[in-house]
């Protein structure tokens, strides 16, 4: 059960995460599926859910991970990671 839960809590965060930047990038959607309205015009949420659902899964990961965890990972993945994080600043700073 934990395992299913792992991976419905990752694909629903990486769903989340996909709709948070279709909105960014188009400004939302919305269509109707048997009378049922589905829409998405801000970004803030879906991120916040994508991110709630990273942590879960991710903790549920860490709980059986033994020396694989995800802390012991980020130490490898720190300076790419704050590099990859970086790179929108530098290409927008010129922009103000």
């Amino acid at each position: 059960m934990t395992r299913f839960l792992k991976h419905a809590l990752g694909w629903w965060a990486v769903i989340s995460f996909a709709v948070a930047i279709y909105d960014v990038v188009t400004g939302g959607f919305h269509f109707t599926v048997a009378g049922i309205r589905i829409s998405s015009f801000e970004a803030y949420k879906p991120f916040r859910n994508g991110i709630a659902c990273a942590c879960a899964a991710l903790w549920l990961r860490d709980r059986e991970g033994g020396d694989t965890t995800w802390w012991n990972r980020l130490g490898r993945w720190g300076a790419p990671l704050a590099a990859c994080a970086l790179c929108p600043v530098i290409y927008f700073f010129p922009y103000g």
